[in-house]
């Protein structure tokens, strides 16, 4: 028996849908059709409890100035490829301007008249802390 390789998914809620993927991303970015945040679901405290402050703002904005033209590659470029593109690093400021690696993806979902824009991110820390151990050690 051969399996198929494609996944399916029962029609979910909204709530149902948000619940997955939260448990998939460390921070869960939703923009609105120009790109601004509406909403950030932040599980991994990479914020610093600044998410409301980031409402309004486009990525661009809350992030450090390395990582402005990333932005600009992964709006362009993730959202139309239909999430084929690769992850990317860029690096977020908090609310005290300290910087954060965090490995992005652009997503682009359109139905009818509803086009829901997210940026998922994971939380690279704890990546760096390790590299930093290692780099001592050696």
């Amino acid at each position: 028996m051969t399996a198929n390789p494609k996944l399916t998914i029962p029609d979910l809620s909204s709530s149902q849908v948000e619940h997955l993927l939260v448990g998939l991303a460390d921070i869960l970015i939703r923009l609105d059709a120009d790109g601004r945040i509406v909403s950030v679901i932040d599980s991994a405290g990479i914020t610093g409890g600044g998410e409301c402050s980031w409402v309004g703002k486009t990525l661009a904005e809350i992030a450090s100035v390395d990582s402005v033209g990333k932005i600009a590659k992964l709006m362009d470029a993730d959202g139309a490829t239909d999430g084929a593109a690769p992850w990317r690093h860029i690096n977020l400021l908090t609310a005290a301007k300290k910087n954060i690696p965090i490995l992005v993806k652009h997503f682009a979902v359109t139905t009818g008249k509803i086009q829901l824009r997210l940026v998922a991110g994971r939380d690279l820390r704890p990546l760096q802390q390790a590299q930093v151990k290692f780099q001592q050690a050696a």
